[in-house]
This record gives structure tokens, sequence and C-alpha cells, in this order.
């Protein structure tokens, strides 16, 4: 039998998404639309697909024709709504194994690349297509939500200017920024240490953004002490600014509780160093009394890791319930561009394209590290980030704060299954 929980968790996604409100009815008799498996129903669901769950078969191949990139029937029309719940949760990843070097899912062997979907909104397409197609929906009046970007800054490093600006300094024939450098360096103000000026670029245009700080150090996590003066005075001038802190989940035995202990006052908000996560980890976050969480990206690519452009409540298979956490998926990263030695000049033009054909109900996150913002080994990728925020003010896009997104789109009351529908 098809999953309640389930069911109920796609529907209600729909209707956040077109700001409808649903009532839930016990008796069939009475409502104006019946869900079910059964071909008398309004609305029918594949209880195939409910099936494999159950057998934690969850990869793609499973479930996903390849031309309509859709959970289908027996018929060969579309069930749109478990094909929702699909993506906007990462099913693919729940029971999946083949992990890259850091213990990621693989982009290689994704949904989104494999059937060429990363730059696609393709459940907002479902979202839309469902109602559009449904007698009583359509009806319906919708109200869509105007494009909008989230600005981010993971901080892994603080004292590396020396090092790599200094040897890219010396290649160029840059001689001359080389004590610049080393000044700053042992005066405690390496060039990294640049949350100033990231902030009062942001600030030209009336934005504001999230930093998240590494609190391990170590070869592969920070390379700064966070308790130190010197940061904690960074950390005092971000919260002063408007802008917000949280906490960069280091790669580590830590738990969040030990790291998130190290902060002056509570945190809220997480990003995994490295990206480095599986979708079970999100239960840890919330068990972890986070409540906004932006890791989901792919490291490989930008565009979109769940093929929907909105801030979402995860959906645990295991527990089968709504997390009490909100993810905001993470789309564009500098480092992408920089590991596949893709030309700034290029990559911003291919952003830009597709944040343009993002014509509503979609948020951007973007993370760019504050390694990107120096004058020398990183210009261009100074310049990109400048670029963005110039498009988003030309476009009058809103920059979305930390309190701004929860305040819209955590939502526990409104994902909570009705009593009655757990008979």
């Amino acid at each position: 039998m098809p999953n309640k929980a389930i069911i109920y968790y796609a529907l209600q996604i729909i209707a956040f998404n077109k700001r409808f409100s649903f009532t839930y009815l016990e008796r069939k008799e009475a409502a104006d639309l019946s869900i079910g498996i059964f071909p008398d129903s309004s609305i029918r669901v594949s209880e195939n697909f409910y099936k494999l769950l159950e057998d934690k078969k969850t990869n793609h191949t499973y479930h996903l024709n390849p031309s309509s990139k859709t959970i289908q029937l027996e018929d060969g029309t579309t069930d749109y709504l478990s094909t929702i719940f699909y993506y906007v949760n990462c099913v693919q990843e729940f029971y999946s194994n083949d992990f890259d070097s850091y213990g990621r899912f693989k982009y290689s062997e994704s949904v989104q690349h494999k059937l060429g979907l990363i730059k696609e909104n393709f459940v907002q397409q479902l979202i839309d297509e469902f109602c559009a197609k449904n007698q009583l929906l359509s009806k319906l009046k919708a109200i869509k939500r105007k494009p909008g970007f989230f600005l981010t800054h993971d901080i892994d490093d603080i004292f590396k200017a020396k090092n790599e600006d200094g040897k890219y300094a010396l290649t160029k024939g840059k001689w001359f920024e080389i004590p610049r450098l080393l000044w700053n360096h042992y005066l405690g103000t390496p060039d990294l240490l640049n949350m100033k000026s990231i902030i009062e670029a942001e600030r030209k245009y009336g934005f504001s953004s999230a930093f998240f700080w590494l609190v391990i150090k170590n070869k592969i996590n920070a390379d700064y002490n966070f308790k130190s003066k010197l940061i904690q005075e960074q950390y005092e001038f971000i919260k002063s600014s408007g802008s917000t802190n949280g906490v960069h989940k280091a790669w580590a035995e830590s738990s969040f509780n030990e790291e998130m202990n190290l902060f002056p006052e509570k945190v809220i908000a997480n990003r995994f160093h490295f990206l480095k996560f599986t979708v079970h980890d999100f239960k840890t976050v919330e068990e972890a009394e986070i409540k906004l969480d932006t890791s989901l990206g792919f490291a490989e690519h930008f565009g979109f890791r769940n093929n929907y452009g909105l801030p979402y409540m995860p959906f645990d298979l295991e527990e089968n319930r709504v997390l009490n956490l909100l993810e905001v998926p993470m789309h564009v990263m500098d480092r992408t561009f920089f590991n596949l030695k893709q030309k700034p000049e290029n990559a911003k033009a291919e952003v830009v394209e597709w944040m343009g054909k993002q014509t509503d109900n979609c948020i951007f996150t973007i993370n760019w590290h504050n390694n990107f913002f120096t004058d020398l080994k990183y210009d261009v990728y100074r310049k990109f980030y400048d670029d963005m925020l110039n498009y988003f003010h030309q476009n009058n896009l809103h920059c979305y704060s930390q309190d701004e997104l929860l305040k819209e789109f955590f939502r526990p009351d409104f994902f909570t299954l009705p009593k009655f529908l757990l008979k």
C-alpha cells in the first residue's frame, strides 16, 4: 500500500509552492479528489514505487523512465506525487554506497548527470504540469515567488595567503607583493582575514550574508584557532554588521554539540566542510537543534542537486517523518569552477544565463570562500562574485537573510501529518 506520510508530504510541497490550502477528509465520498493506486482514484500513485522503497531500492534506474524522467504508472502516465517526492528528497542517495574519496554521493552516478537535469528546476515543472492537468486544481489561484538569493561564505583558511598568493606572485613576476604578504601575515592581519572587505562589497547593494566557521584546527580543517582573539573579533564584527555566523561542521570525529559549544552563543545554521555528508546526516543535524542547513549541492557542478528551486524540510525515509530542519540547497560554489579549471568569464556567463532562466520559485544559494576574495591568485573570482552581486541588484532580486528563510520556509506545522491519517 502507498505510504500516507509520503503522499501527504508531496501534496503539501505542492500546496506550499502554489500557496494553496488543502483540506484532508477521512471519508473519500466527501472529498473532491481522492488518491490511491486504483483506477477510480482522482490522482493515482504507483504501488511499485512504495514496494521498491520498502526493499531499499532507491537508485534512479529502478524508478525513473529515462524518456520522461518520471515515475510512471502501468498505463504510461506520470505519477506526479511520487516523482516530486523522489526528486525533492534526493531519494536516489538514501541507500547508495557509491561514494567518492571524500565520502560524498557521486555526481557522476546521479540522475542529474545521467539524465542531464543538473540545471533544471524539474520539480517546479512537475508541480506546474500536475496542477494544470487537474481540472479542479487548475482553477485555483496560485501565487508565484519571485527569484531571490542567499549569500554564504565558508571560512576554511586565514593564513594561507602567504603561501598561495606568494607562490602566484613569484610565478607571475609580481615580486613586489611578497613583502606586503609577509608583513600582513606576521603582523597578524593576513590577507584572508577579509570579512570586512566581503561585507563592504555586499553592503554596497544593501545585501547581507552568512559565514560558516570551522572550530577544529588541523591539516584537513581550519588553519586558524577559532577561539583566538583575532578570529573572535571578526566573528563579532560579522554579527554587528547584520550578517550571521554558523558552524562549518568539520571533517572530524567531534559531534555537532562539541563544536557548537565553542561558539560564543547558540548557532542555528550549518554547512558540512567539503560537503562531506549523506542524506542520513540530516537527522544528526536535527538532533543538534540546528534549524538551517545549506550543504545540499554538488562540488563537481553548479545547479540543482534535488532539482527543486526552493528551500524545503527534508523527509526521513527511515523514520517516515518530516525532519525539524530547513534545507537550503547550495547551487553555485567558487571552487567548482577552479577545480574544473574553467575560465571564470565563461563560468560567469553560464551561471548568469542559468539564473536568467529561473523566472520564479527559485532561491539561489551562493558559496564563496574568503580565500577567493584576494587580489592575486583568485582575483578573477573576486570579480566573478562582484558581477553576481551586480546581477542580483540590476534584476531586483531579494537577498534573503537566515532569519527570513526560516520565517518563510521552516513550517513544521504545515508538514505535520494529521492524526487521522496515521490510522
